[in-house]
This record gives structure tokens, C-alpha cells and sequence, in this order.
């Protein structure tokens, strides 16, 4: 009888656990409006104040381009129109990246960049089509709260790459890229799903490739684009370096820092037995993988559009689609074993294109057809975000430690912030953040493998707030 019992409490804890993933479909985006099973996108923001941003456009094209804006986490959402160009085919829009509550960027199919300043209520064209009759944006991205990239597929001087300093504001071509005597002969990586370019801190990674049979290569800088190196990359499949035309290119990538990175890849021949898989690299990108399958011996049913590395963690989530509709997969060990994340099911020819995670338990995914909401449940309803009031830096947990800590501080305005490990003598051995965030709260893991054991200091800036704290590495 006590095993019986113990058997039914076992499946309830495993029932409660499965129920505990949860999805939140969009039926309709806008109150009385459009219906997302007849809207197309494959761009999406979404930060720890509740703010969201999709870009999308209606699969039935009118030559319309919308962005729709949550400020609720969700809950309510409006259409905004960025601009009307029916000549452009669908969905326009090829991507968007915001800054904050007020800036936002978004590239066009037609080559060209807008910018809004105030939520999306106007948009101004900060830069003209680089080429009328080839180019199309593939990928915008901020940096830090001033420097912003952008790539476009190539044109008759090659591939686009776009420079801003001043928040998007004013656009100038990079003159420094390297192999300018080859650059006539690049092209893009292709941007139809996930996210071309990928940024950490002040290094960020393009995707390229030469024409058919050629080695594709990665464009990499690590100082907001003062200079760039070139790596010719090795991806699975190759064989002496010089016959490309059946082998893989990369698309979707993502870094978790500048050494770990994951990308979707897909065979030159565009076959559906070859698209949409995922691999790993260890070394910032040089080389990678073997494919990685999230549904072993199945990849029918596990075709990768968008993978993402959730920064301080293990965590990373893909997403695509299967033989009836979306899918979803996480990894808790950074991409050896994958488990399903139960995507909703609304018809076979949707899919998630891309997503956006504040962490392993919180996102949004869009695509075709479908945009929907992810949520782990921890026991109670998750309620909208609300921005902290002030800023705090806490007391790390644990302290002692050995090797690891985790860091937690709030921010009550955007802005960027510098979170610094220095030793007695002010020495800084670690910089844990350095970048742009949103108002919020964070967590973030410290590793103190490499030091020695004592008594360190981590401080905490943004804005006019400065604190610090001191904790103890133990070993």
C-alpha cells in the first residue's frame, strides 16, 4: 500500500512539473484585430520591465510593415506602422533591435534603416537603400547605448556593413573591414530566421560566405567595429578547404560569451534532409560541431530556425519546427542532451523563426503563424514585471565560496552598467558585465576558478550609482 502510494505522489510531483511549462498563445495580437495564424514574423525584443517588441507582417501582404509593442509583459498589445511599400515583398521588415522604451531601429527588405525615438509613434528613415536593386538588411543590432551594426546582402560593392555611433541616428558604411580586394564577391549571412549578427559586450560576430564552392567565413570584431579580423571558418562536412558547394553555412548564431557560441547551419543545396541543424563552438568561433540533433534519428521532426545561449547560465533554447508545426528544445548542459518544451500546436505549417529569453524560464517565440509566451511556473502566478524602485547591490550568496557565487543586483533605469571583481591592491581580475541593461532585476553567476583563495571586492556602477561589496573565495 505505502508503494502504491509512493508511486501516485511520484506522478502527481512529475504531472505538476509538465503542467508547470506553459505556453501562452496570441489567438489575436491587437483587441479586435489581427490574428496571428495570418501574420509572419521573425524578430523580437523583450526585456525585464514587461516591454516587447515583434516585428511582423500579414502573411496575405498589402505591402504594410507593423511593429507590435507590449508594455505588460504581453497582456495588451498594439499595432504600430512603421511604413507602407507594396512593392517590397513580404514581410518588409527584415529586422529590429531596440535600445530602451523610446529608441528602436528596424531594417527594411529594401536596403534601408528607420528609427523611431518616442515608442514607435513616428518613424524617420535615418538611412537611404544602399543598393535599389540588390541589397536588403539582414540584421540590426546595439552594441552599447550609442554603437548599433547592420548587415546587408551583398550588393555591387559587396556586402553591407553599417556603423552608428549616435544611437542609430546617422549611418556610415565601415571602411575597415578586411580582403577589401575580395569583398565585391561576399555575401550576407541569411537572415529568413534567427539573428545574423550576434553581439557580447563589445565583440560581435557576422557570418559570410564567398559564392558557391567556396570557403564561408566570419567577420569578428572585439572593439565595436574599430577593426575586424577575418576567419575562414571549418564546419562540418568540409574536406580540403576548397570544395564548398554541398557543405554547410552558417545562419542564426549566438554567443553565451566570447568563447562558447551556437549557430544553425544550413547545406548550400537547400535540402529539406540537410537545413536546420545546430552546432557548437568552444574556441569564439574558429571552428565547430559535428550537427547536433535535438530529436535523435528524427530531424524531420526537429528542424532548428533559431538558437539562443542564456548569458550565466548552462541553459540554451532552440526553436523551429516539426512534422506538424512548432517546436521548442532546451539544454541545461550547453547543448549535450536537449528535452522538448511542449510548443504549442496550431498547425503544420507554422513554426517559431525566433525568440527572445530574459532566462531559462521566461521569453517570448515568433514565426509563422504563431507568437506565443513562455513561462516556467514557480508555485504562483507570474505577474507583470515592474522596474524596480532605485538601485541595489546585494550581498552575494554564497559567501563564502568555492568556486562559484551568484551576483544579484537591481537597476532602476536603464543604462549601462559595470559590474567589476578587483582584488586588495584594486586590481580588477574579472568583468562580469560591461554593457547595456534594461531596468530590472539580475542574477548573475561569478566564477572564481582562477583565483586564489581571499578576500575580493565587486563593485557595481551605473549611471551616478556606484556600490560595492566584498565577499570571500574560499578553496
Amino acid at each position: 500500500m505505502k508503494r502504491l502510494l509512493l508511486v501516485f505522489v511520484l506522478c502527481l510531483i512529475i504531472m505538476s512539473l509538465l503542467n508547470a511549462q506553459q505556453w501562452t498563445s496570441y489567438p489575436l495580437l491587437v483587441a479586435g484585430g489581427d490574428s496571428t495564424v495570418k501574420l509572419i514574423s521573425k524578430s523580437v525584443e523583450y526585456f525585464s520591465n514587461g516591454q516587447v517588441w515583434v516585428q511582423a507582417a500579414r502573411t496575405t501582404w498589402d505591402g504594410n510593415m507593423y511593429v507590435y509593442r507590449s508594455t505588460d509583459d504581453g497582456a495588451t498589445w498594439s499595432r504600430i506602422l512603421v511604413l507602407s511599400n507594396s512593392a517590397l515583398s513580404t514581410p518588409g521588415l527584415s529586422n529590429l533591435a531596440v535600445r530602451d522604451n523610446d529608441i528602436a531601429i528596424v531594417g527594411t527588405f529594401s536596403g534601408e534603416i528607420y528609427r523611431t525615438t518616442n515608442s514607435g509613434d513616428n518613424w524617420t528613415k535615418v538611412m537611404d537603400a544602399y543598393d535599389l536593386s540588390l541589397g536588403w538588411i539582414n540584421s540590426v543590432k546595439f552594441m552599447t547605448p550609442d554603437t548599433a551594426i547592420a548587415m546587408g546582402d551583398a550588393d555591387i560593392f559587396g556586402t553591407f556593413m553599417g556603423l552608428s555611433t549616435d544611437a542609430g541616428a546617422t549611418w556610415t558604411r565601415f571602411t575597415n573591414l578586411p580582403d577589401s580586394s575580395k569583398r565585391a564577391e561576399w555575401f550576407a549571412g541569411y537572415s529568413t530566421y534567427g539573428q545574423a549578427i550576434d553581439v557580447y559586450l563589445k565583440t560581435a560576430w557576422v557570418p559570410q560566405y564567398y559564392g558557391a564552392n567556396k570557403r564561408p567565413f566570419m567577420l569578428r570584431t572585439t572593439n565595436a567595429g574599430v577593426s575586424w579580423e577575418e576567419w575562414p571558418l571549418v564546419l562540418p562536412g568540409t574536406s580540403d578547404g576548397t570544395n564548398y558547394a554541398y557543405d554547410y553555412r552558417l545562419h542564426a548564431i549566438s554567443f553565451k560569451d566570447d568563447s562558447i557560441g551556437f549557430a544553425v547551419i544550413r547545406q548550400v543545396t537547400s535540402s529539406s534532409t540537410t537545413s536546420g541543424y545546430a552546432i557548437k563552438t568552444i574556441d569564439g568561433g574558429k571552428t565547430w560541431s559535428d550537427t547536433i540533433n535535438m530529436v535523435p534519428g528524427s530531424h524531420a521532426d526537429a528542424k532548428v530556425m533559431a538558437i539562443k545561449a542564456i548569458r550565466g547560465t548552462n541553459t540554451v533554447i532552440a526553436t523551429g519546427f516539426g512534422t506538424d508545426g512548432t517546436r521548442a528544445w532546451k539544454s541545461t548542459d550547453l547543448g549535450v542532451t536537449w528535452t522538448s518544451m511542449n510548443a504549442p500546436l496550431i498547425d503544420a505549417n507554422a513554426d517559431f523563426r525566433n525568440f527572445a529569453f530574459l532566462s531559462a524560464t521566461r521569453g517570448f517565440a515568433v514565426g509563422n503563424m504563431h507568437i506565443a509566451k513562455y513561462s516556467l511556473a514557480t508555485g504562483v502566478a507570474e505577474q507583470p514585471a515592474t522596474v524596480p524602485q532605485g538601485y541595489a547591490l546585494h550581498q552575494n550568496y554564497p559567501n563564502p565560496f568555492n568556486p562559484t557565487t551568484m551576483l544579484s543586483y537591481q537597476l532602476g533605469k536603464a543604462g549601462h552598467v559595470s559590474l567589476t571583481v578587483f582584488d586588495l591592491l584594486g586590481r580588477v581580475v574579472s568583468t562580469v558585465v560591461d554593457g547595456y541593461q534594461s531596468a530590472g532585476t539580475y542574477q548573475v553567476p561569478f566564477n572564481g576558478a582562477h583565483l586564489a583563495s581571499g578576500m575580493y571586492f565587486y563593485s557595481l556602477k551605473s549611471g551616478e550609482f556606484t556600490s560595492i561589496k566584498s565577499f570571500v573565495l574560499v578553496k
